[in-house]
């Protein structure tokens, strides 16, 4: 299966926080068709209203999957794990990239063709090949590429992609 992405028109960028991804549920059928988020996950340390407390980054990896599943029903999403790339979630990862585990997870769910990677031009080395690794077990997977504004005017920008 290869996702055709001409049919999303929109990527809204949603923390990953109960309100914002239970909220995915109130788009029309119509607009989810043509939707395709990006999910940032929070930092260390961010409270989880679904648990009333804040998150060990294990438990974060943990409840991942079960989350994206029950908030986007099996739909393309990206995931934005630039916020995560610390010590405690590498640790908590199992010495693998956080988003490795996190992708992973959605895997447990059968999201794995569709729960793809978020990156941009200024994640770290470890993250972009975090993205490799992603890509080269499955290369129907679609990887977002986040350009900002002040990147638009750089001439290496397109050899840099």
């Amino acid at each position: 299966m290869t996702v055709d992405l001409s049919q999303y028109h929109y990527a809204p960028i949603l923390k990953w926080k109960a309100g914002e991804y239970r909220g995915l549920s109130d788009v029309s059928p119509v607009k989810k068709r043509h939707t395709a988020p990006i999910f940032l996950m929070p930092p260390n340390g961010s409270f989880d209203n679904d648990e009333g407390k804040v998150l060990s980054p294990d438990e974060h990896i943990k409840s991942f999957g079960s989350r994206v599943a029950s908030a986007w029903s099996g739909r393309l999403c990206f995931l934005d794990a630039g916020q995560i790339d610390t010590p405690e979630y590498w640790s908590a990862a199992g010495g693998s990239h956080p988003l490795l585990a996190l992708i992973e997870r959605s895997s447990l769910y059968n999201l794995r063709a569709l729960c793809a990677p978020a990156t941009s031009l200024s994640m770290l080395s470890e993250y972009q090949l975090a993205v490799r690794r992603i890509h080269q077990k499955d290369a129907r997977l679609p990887v977002c590429v986040r350009v900002y504004a002040e990147e638009l005017d750089d001439p290496k920008l397109k050899s840099s992609i």
